[in-house]
């Protein structure tokens, strides 16, 4: 008897247009579609190989973490907490008095979508890079905590905006939170040490 004949995974057309006629049935060598491969096992496969790719891959210690934050000097820690203060006070068309500018026109639509995009240009973007320079334990865990703040800030006023919700009072609210956790955390600055 004759050996199955089951195409290599090398043949599989990932377009989805394999050829033959039409009956799933390519002959050896042929090429057989996405849905083909991956219903005759090439599914597993390819989560075995992935796996195994990575098995090996040692992942990065503490040390490689904290070897990547630049070195502390204080030109590049002004210039961090720089960047954090000008969003705080930069002008209508950036940051957060754009948001205070939305919230006081009422702009429910402008607010939402800002919201969703602002935490990471903002938290990860310009917080996170100010962070790494924090040399005291208090200061460091009182950053992390303001950052989640200001996560949590942003939530309640994507809230105080969604339809049906509306609270012009409530973004308010949660607005002056964000600038009182952004001062705060503008305030480490002075706990950075050179030594």
């Amino acid at each position: 008897a004759a050996a199955a004949c089951v195409p290599p995974l090398y043949a599989v057309d990932l377009a989805g247009e394999g050829e033959g006629d039409g009956d799933g049935d390519v002959g050896c060598g042929g090429v057989i579609g996405r849905r083909e491969a991956f219903s005759r096992g090439g599914a597993a496969a390819a989560a075995a190989a992935f796996s195994a790719a990575f098995a090996f891959v040692p992942a990065p210690s503490a040390e490689a973490k904290e070897s990547a934050a630049p070195p502390a000097t204080p030109e590049s820690v002004a210039a961090a907490f720089g960047a954090v203060r000008y969003q705080l006070e930069s002008a209508e068309t950036d940051g957060v008095p754009r948001l205070q500018y939305l919230v006081e026109t009422e702009n429910y639509p402008e607010i939402m979508e800002f919201t969703k995009l602002y935490d990471g240009a903002f938290r990860k973007g310009k917080m996170k890079p100010a962070r790494k320079f924090l040399t005291d334990g208090k200061a460091k865990e009182d950053a992390q905590m303001l950052s989640n703040a200001v996560t949590f800030d942003l939530i309640g006023i994507n809230k105080s905006s969604r339809p049906g919700q509306e609270s012009r009072e409530g973004a308010m609210k949660y607005l002056e939170e964000l600038k009182a956790d952004v001062n705060k955390f503008l305030d480490l600055e002075g706990t950075v040490s050179f030594d």
